[in-house]
């Protein structure tokens, strides 16, 4: 064992035999204040107490050996964790990513190495890191397919931390200058003038380091002058200086793994680079995209999902369908291209249509009006009405009809509510038991009270701005009508502010509700962002929102107009709220006995 130099006089005494027990001249005393040791003492019942650190026997001043501060290393040197075994310089006896695991997740046996340590999804951080060093391509992937390979083959250690202290000693430094104004197209080229060395060959991908060499002048000096766009761009966009020291590592990456006459850069590899740690790959294609330095070469994320519904239908239907899905997805002059939830949506839509059409029918200029109509008549497999499928096939087939595929539009001039319930189901009042007792987060309490008490739906929680929030006269606007701002929601407002600009004091986002993701963009918080605030209630945000709804019709007057005007409804469906709180009175029909008109006999 390495001792270290700054050890205390009594400390160096027991280590050295010098200072023992009185009484058997054997073990070390309790402490540097007593004679006799634990099982020698007149006071105790012959037995040490345990370690303070892992619990085990004690050795020396309520430490064993291994636990005792005196005898451990010096911050400043490295060591192992204790928990996942990493060799490198750490903040204490385990690394920074063990202690945040420990914290977040329960203590339990592991299932893969035994071990007693904190626990998720039955295995702990070591497994967790080795069944991402298995993982092979897809070094994320843990599923339980990997965690099946955990043998007793052993696992692979790693360093940690190494690059993490050389980072946050950078952070000390003062802060960047003052960005200089945004470079144009003509100065991003680089000079000409300056003779350089043109490359013999091209490394490959693996071998190309990933820094620039201090001797790789046309490199230093084409990243320094990208330098003060990304402190322009970050000024800009609200980045923070860790997420701006991201962007400059990736950038430096990507100069020295790209050859020196690099004019753009391939979105592929920033995407490639980006996954290191300290990188930042969506910032990094944010600055190039500004700068006019990207390349985009990535595939098209929906292409293999076309791909793969398409495959399922025979070559004539898939030769009408294929075509029109990519208009959808790409648009042309005439049309704007689908956003990838609404053409995946119109495709999940007719795919069951399409499906039953193909046993009889090859290609789609077969189908009839019928066919459309019987199909849309059908219930949905999940519930829901088919309105969606309605109008995906007008979309369908009036594109077939334009481009002369089918002789005539069959979708034309279908009826006007086909594909809609007939016969609406009532809302029922949600059964929401909080699920937890702790204290809420201020955006968690801001969203509970936009959801519980003004029935506000998810994307109208999301879209909601700044400028939509008045304080001083307590004014909220809600889809262009403005309501007044109770005392609850402005406490929760007032609350969450303070939390916003706490967090994010240099976001440019106008948006109310912020997450980590939307803070560094302009737009709004997705919709599991803000399902995820209201998990503790055990329910949907349908149901809660219909709660309220309930709630206001039962409170007050059998009047739907009131419940249209107050939540933002159409008439129709603040009637059937109605109906659901106090009873649904369908109106008598003439000539029943017991009216005032009677049927002339």
């Amino acid at each position: 064992m390495t001792l270290r130099e700054d050890l205390p006089p009594k400390l160096w005494a027991v280590l050295n035999g010098e200072l023992t027990c009185s009484a058997c001249g054997q073990r070390p005393p309790a402490t540097g204040n007593h004679r006799r040791c634990w099982q020698c003492s007149r006071t105790g019942n012959g037995t040490a107490p345990p370690c303070k650190g892992c619990g085990g026997p004690q050795w020396f001043s309520g430490w064993c050996m291994d636990c005792h501060p005196r005898m451990r290393p010096p911050l400043s040197a490295p060591r192992s964790c204790q928990s996942c075994f990493a060799w490198g310089v750490l903040p204490g006896r385990s690394c920074s990513p063990c202690s945040q695991f420990s914290r977040r997740y329960p203590a339990g046996t592991c299932e893969g190495c035994g071990r007693r340590a904190a626990i998720r999804r039955g295995h702990c951080r070591l497994c967790h890191c080795q069944a991402q060093y298995l993982a092979g391509s897809s070094p994320w992937d843990t599923g339980p397919l990997h965690f099946r390979e955990l043998g007793p083959g052993g696992h692979q250690l790693f360093f940690a931390s190494m690059v993490a202290v050389s980072w946050n000693h950078g952070r000390k430094d003062p802060g960047l200058p003052a960005a200089p104004a945004p470079p144009g197209r003509g100065d991003m080229i680089r000079p000409e003038a300056v003779p350089r060395q043109p490359e013999l060959f091209t490394l490959p991908s693996g071998m190309t380091p990933w820094r620039i060499l201090d001797s790789d002048w046309p490199r230093l000096s084409w990243y320094e002058h990208l330098l003060p766009a990304v402190a322009r761009t970050g000024q800009l966009r609200g980045w923070s200086p860790s997420v701006q020291e991201h962007v400059r590592n990736t950038l430096r990456s990507l100069i020295a793994t790209q050859p020196a006459d690099a004019r753009t850069y391939p979105a592929s590899a920033v995407q490639r680079l980006g996954a290191g740690p300290r990188h930042s790959a969506a910032r990094t294609i944010e600055l190039l995209t500004d700068l006019r330095l990207l390349a985009e070469d990535r595939p098209d994320p929906g292409a293999p999902w076309a791909a793969k519904r398409l495959a399922r239908l025979p070559a004539g239907i898939a030769k009408d369908v294929g075509p029109w899905l990519d208009l959808l997805r790409h648009g042309d002059s005439r049309h704007r291209p689908k956003a990838p939830g609404t053409w995946r949506g119109y495709c999940t839509a007719i795919m069951p249509a399409l499906l039953a059409w193909a046993q009889d029918h090859d290609t789609l200029r077969e189908i009839t009006r019928d066919d459309i109509i019987e199909a849309l008549s059908q219930p949905r497999p999940r519930g829901g009405d088919n309105h969606t499928q309605a109008i995906a096939l007008r979309s369908l087939f009036g594109y077939l009809k334009a481009r002369k595929r089918i002789f005539a539009n069959p979708a034309s001039r279908l009826p006007a509510n086909i594909g809609r319930h007939r016969n609406p189901t009532l809302p029922v009042p949600a059964r929401s038991e909080a699920l937890a007792a702790a204290p809420m987060a201020p955006d968690e309490w801001l969203v509970n009270v936009l959801i519980r008490h003004h029935a506000l739906p998810g994307t109208t929680i999301a879209g909601l701005t700044l400028d939509d929030v008045d304080l001083d006269p307590r004014i909220l606007t809600v889809a262009e009508h403005r309501r007044p701002l109770d005392q609850l929601t402005r406490d929760a407002i007032t609350s969450y502010l303070a939390y916003r600009t706490r967090r994010w004091p240099l976001t440019p986002n106008r948006h109310l509700l912020l997450s980590q993701l939307s803070a560094l963009q302009d737009g709004p918080v997705s919709s599991w962002w803000i399902s995820e605030r209201i998990t503790r209630w055990n329910s949907t945000l349908t149901g809660l929102r219909q709660d309220r709804i309930l709630e206001e019709a039962a409170a007050g007057t059998r009047d739907p107009m009131h419940i249209a005007m107050m939540f933002g409804l159409h008439p129709n469906t603040a009637q059937r709220y109605v109906d659901a709180a106090c009873g649904r009175h369908d109106p008598v029909p003439a000539g029943t006995p017991g009216t005032g008109h009677q049927p002339r006999q």
